[in-house]
């Protein structure tokens, strides 16, 4: 009997680890990697957010990023769509606590994804080499495409380096 318990225990558990799914690469058929008149085109039409025209904002955080800010209907809050080159390489969605959760998303994810890379009280990571979903507290859900954020986080890096170095130099200088 007791042979057969472990028996059935790791078929279940070889079940569990091959029905998980790969990760989402976007929220519904908005998916990271598109261009930002494409991702323009899918809000106008969707039912998810409000995009009117004179609620779209658009900004430019840096040369060659920009975000699509709108605000959401039912589930969601705000979208935040990222963009670089424009290509779309994270999606923010925030979410109502009320109406969806933390745990709620958690429960989901863990059975649709497996366990998460990384997990914390307040945050749980899914990542693969190409996509990263984080779901963080109160109820806030990313989309990150690694390969444009992973290149954006190192030119930042080297650009706070040099920055750093500069002011250092300056602040010796003026002892």
């Amino acid at each position: 009997m007791r042979k057969f318990v472990i028996l059935l225990f790791i078929i279940s558990m070889s079940s569990n680890l091959f029905s998980q799914e790969p990760l989402s690469d976007g929220y519904k058929n908005i998916k990271l990697g598109m261009s930002q008149q494409e991702v323009k085109s899918i809000l106008e039409k969707s039912i998810d957010f409000n995009m009117k025209k004179e609620e779209i904002l658009s900004f430019r955080m840096e040369p060659d990023t920009e975000i699509i800010s709108t605000e959401g209907y039912g589930y969601i809050i705000y979208g935040y769509f990222h963009f670089s080159h424009d290509q779309l390489f994270q999606i923010l969605l925030k979410l109502s606590e009320e109406k969806v959760g933390y745990y709620y998303l958690l429960t989901n994810f863990t059975s649709r994804f497996g366990k998460p890379k990384n997990f914390s009280p307040t945050r749980a990571i899914w990542e693969n080499e190409k996509i990263r979903i984080v779901i963080e507290k109160p109820c806030t859900l990313k989309y990150v495409y690694l390969p444009v954020w992973n290149g954006l986080v190192d030119k930042k890096d080297e650009t706070t380096d040099e920055i750093y170095g500069i002011n250092r130099e300056k602040f010796v200088d003026d002892l």
